[in-house]
């Protein structure tokens, strides 16, 4: 017997986010703890990455907001395709259901729409 697959949106920004960790991490290796630690970061992989959309709460204290304020900066420098959302008041995860001290269905719905605009937008070009 063969088991039904069921998506909901939960299940595919899941997908979504890791199939982005997955690329990123294979483009550019572990991202340092500094930018400005890692010559190789910043003078090779750069010109590797795809297009990056960063979601970060400005609350976060696993991902500091100002890392990914940072890169997305660094993005732009280089001229890389990039977008950035801050979360006003959110924390780290605040996307996930199962997270239910920092999660926030609107910012959650949100993001997932974001998300699915830009990846339509280039994995189809």
């Amino acid at each position: 017997m063969k088991k039904e697959l069921k998506f909901n949106r939960q299940n595919i920004f899941q997908v979504i986010f890791i199939i982005i960790a997955v690329v990123l991490f294979n483009t550019i290796g572990i991202i340092p703890n500094s930018l400005n630690e890692s010559p190789y970061y910043l003078n090779k992989s750069i010109k590797n990455l795809p297009p990056v959309q960063i979601h970060n709460g400005n609350k976060d204290s696993i991902a500091a907001v100002t890392e990914s304020e940072e890169f997305y900066k660094l993005l732009q420098t280089n001229g890389k395709i990039a977008e950035i959302y801050i979360y006003d008041g959110l924390q780290h995860a605040f996307n996930y259901p199962s997270y239910t001290l920092w999660f926030n269905a609107e910012a959650a719905n949100l993001s997932l729409e974001r998300t699915i605009k830009f990846l339509d937008k280039y994995l189809k070009n």
